[in-house]
């Protein structure tokens, strides 16, 4: 009784200390580079682990299609007892008759070649349908990653400018005191205030989002505490668009396995075509009777398509074929359409960075500063001073933006 409540206790004990420290293991941090994001992305997620068991099901008809024969052969073994009495003798005798059939069909159509076509294709089409699951992973951790660096930088320069409001605040109360203005501007600053309060925390709701959409996608643990490690920098310039063209049509994953999908349609009704011609069935037999009679023979069985000849079966692969084209041509004007769309989209963010200039940031917090000094001397009103600090700003956001875009 002792020993069993010591134990009892022992367990206690242990299931205390889970949950007291199973939550700090749990929620333990990581931080994150963009290149350690996509490998999280590509070994985690659960998506692309399903793309990965597809994948087997193509393979598993590549194994089906190779074998030798598609039909199995077929043992038939036939005995039959007998007994006659003969009239004479007055005594009945016994005879067991034996009948052994071995039968095989056989494909003469061609359907081998044309079945190991089809399924190879369908293999091809997994393999690039897996791999543009994974370049779908790639892309998304890059732009949840990006997306959350701008969230950052804004974050940060919305801290900043808060602090240049509550400055704006101090030196207006300061004005105030010494009767250079008016008790109405202290109302001004402290709604200007409030407000870029107000803008940080919306930032920080937008954030936590996207976090929580990186942690699905990396499938992190919900209470995983995530740091961010890189930056936002200006990219090289992009190839020409011909070139990008051109890489696109000969590169992209969908497009590939769409014209593995189109050349499986095609191996499809080559296929159905040639199952038009009956398989035929080879057999050979044995037999022994009464009286010792041993047979032997064979003989061919061969299927007569007068009704059935895959009309319908034909037409579905036909109809499965010109889909599969017409997916084909559109996927292919998408993708052209897509790429020159996202060429002009860079073009005009390329322009809009060159509006800034170079050390565009520093420009911004100088500014700011002078703006700020400007007003504790004296030199412009608060409503200049917030007019001229709300858009410097709204420019800071704007130069985020285009270089996330």
């Amino acid at each position: 009784m002792v020993a069993s409540r010591f134990i009892n206790l022992i367990f206690l004990l242990e299931a205390a200390f889970l949950l007291v420290y199973s939550p700090t293991v749990a929620a333990e941090g990581i931080r994150l580079d963009l290149e350690k994001a996509i490998k999280f992305g590509l070994e985690r997620n659960l998506d692309l682990k399903a793309k990965e068991v597809e994948l087997g099901l193509a393979k598993g008809q590549v194994t089906k299609a190779n074998l030798f024969l598609q039909h199995n052969p077929e043992l038939d073994v036939d005995l039959a007892h007998r007994g006659a009495k003969k009239k004479e003798e007055g005594e009945r005798r016994y005879h067991t008759d034996v009948e052994v059939k071995l039968s095989q069909e056989i494909e003469i159509g061609g359907q081998s070649t044309y079945r190991r076509e089809a399924a190879q294709k369908e293999l091809e089409k997994a393999n690039w349908e897996l791999r543009e699951a994974g370049q779908q992973v790639r892309f998304s951790v890059k732009s949840l990653f990006f997306t959350l660096l701008t969230l950052q930088e804004k974050m940060e320069r919305g801290k900043g400018s808060a602090g240049l409001f509550v400055r704006l605040l101090d030196a207006a109360k300061n004005r105030v005191r010494v009767g250079d203005a008016p008790e109405m501007i202290l109302a001004q600053a402290e709604f200007e205030l409030s407000r870029a309060k107000s803008d940080i925390l919306e930032l920080q709701r937008e954030y936590q989002g996207k976090l929580a959409e990186l942690r699905t996608l990396l499938n992190l643990p919900a209470e995983q505490e995530i740091t961010l490690d890189g930056g936002l920098e200006r990219k090289e310039p992009l190839p020409n668009l011909k070139s990008l063209l051109e890489s696109a049509l000969r590169n992209r994953s969908d497009l590939a396995a769409q014209d593995a999908e189109r050349r499986a349609a095609e191996a499809e009704v080559n296929l159905t075509r040639s199952e038009r011609i009956p398989d035929i069935e080879v057999s050979a037999f044995y037999s022994r009777e009464e009286g010792n009679f041993n047979i032997f023979g064979g003989g061919v069985s061969i299927p007569l398509p007068f009704f059935d000849r895959k009309q319908g079966e034909l037409e579905q692969a036909l109809a499965k074929k010109s889909a599969a084209d017409i997916q084909y041509r559109n996927l292919r004007q998408t993708v052209e359409k897509s790429v020159r769309s996202a060429w002009e989209q860079y073009q005009f963010s390329e322009a809009g960075i060159g509006l800034f200039g170079e050390n565009v940031l520093e420009k911004f917090r100088v500014n700011l500063e002078l703006i700020q000094r400007a007003y504790e001397e004296g030199q412009i009103e608060i409503f200049e001073a917030i007019t001229a600090q709300d858009r410097l700003i709204e420019a800071q956001v704007r130069y985020f933006d285009v270089l996330l875009a």
